[in-house]
């Protein structure tokens, strides 16, 4: 009977110090956001870390993160402006586009979500 209380208590800890783990790994972590433009077709992509609001699926928001695959022109706040495909981008507070890089368009939409998803 000894057995079956230390390996229930035994059980009982370990499930209960994985749920603190969970807890603790999944603390502070917010959810991604990026827009993936390819022709004429932008998509805003959001990981599942706590979702997304919804006031935050509209493109033009300073900050956002820009991802082209294709060359392409899109329509803007401040008028029409044009990426270049394998490059990203940050949206200004004036509703522009600042290069910040390129990427490898053979990745994945949730490979690059992950690496420049914000």
């Amino acid at each position: 009977m000894y057995d079956r209380i230390n390996r229930g208590t035994l059980s009982l800890g370990i499930a209960v110090l994985m749920l603190g783990v969970a807890i603790l790994t999944s603390c502070g972590k917010g959810y991604r956001q990026a827009v993936i433009v390819n022709g004429q077709k932008a998509e805003v992509l959001a990981s599942l870390e706590g979702g997304a609001p919804p006031a935050l699926q509209e493109v033009w928001v300073a900050g956002r993160i820009i991802l082209f695959r294709t060359d392409s022109a899109i329509s803007s706040p401040s008028g029409q402006l044009t990426g270049v495909a394998g490059h990203v981008y940050r949206v200004t507070t004036d509703m522009k586009l600042e290069e910040l890089g390129r990427f490898d368009q053979t990745l994945s939409n949730s490979v690059l979500l992950a690496r420049y998803g914000k």
